[in-house]
């Protein structure tokens, strides 16, 4: 057998075998150098993890945050009412305990004045009314008299007019 040696065939074939391993070579080689070390990819992991950590951790701060206000103001609003209620039924009992004191004094001074000014001012006023009535009796009974010039009255000495 004899065999023919077609020299472009034989640079055809090789050229097309080189091409052929170094697209395959380029692909192999070059697809490892597109993939990410196991440290790199680590890095990658850990900074997502660390993201999300955050982020969770600063939702839970804002919710941990707007409960707090929430309680603080509901609980301003019971102290509110509390405080309010507590005026409320002081200003009561005092209003009830003045009435009381009041009606107290009313009634102890009452009797106080009724017991022991009554009897003193009958009888003080009973005594002035008599001597006054007696005294003006006595004036309306005696002469008359005046102490105006214009009056054709005699003059009385002991009064005075103005």
């Amino acid at each position: 057998m004899q065999i023919n040696i077609d020299g472009r065939a034989i640079r055809r074939a090789a050229t097309a075998t080189a091409a052929i391993v170094g697209v395959g070579a380029a692909t192999f080689f070059g697809g490892q150098t597109t993939r990410m070390s196991d440290d790199a990819r680590a890095s990658e992991r850990g900074t997502a993890v660390h993201i999300a950590v955050d982020k969770t951790q600063h939702e839970a701060d804002a919710e941990l945050s707007a409960a707090k206000l929430d309680a603080k103001a509901h609980e301003k609003a019971a102290v509110k009412k509390a405080v309010k209620k507590a005026v409320r039924h002081e200003r009561t009992r005092g209003e009830r305990r003045a009435d009381q004191a009041r009606g107290e004094g009313y009634a102890s001074g009452n009797s106080a004045g009724y017991g022991a000014g009554h009897s003193a001012g009958y009888d003080e006023g009973n005594t002035d009314g008599e001597a006054s009535g007696y005294e003006d009796g006595l004036d309306d009974g005696a002469e008359p008299c005046s102490n105006d010039a214009d009056v054709a009255l005699p003059y009385c000495p002991g009064h005075s007019d103005y």
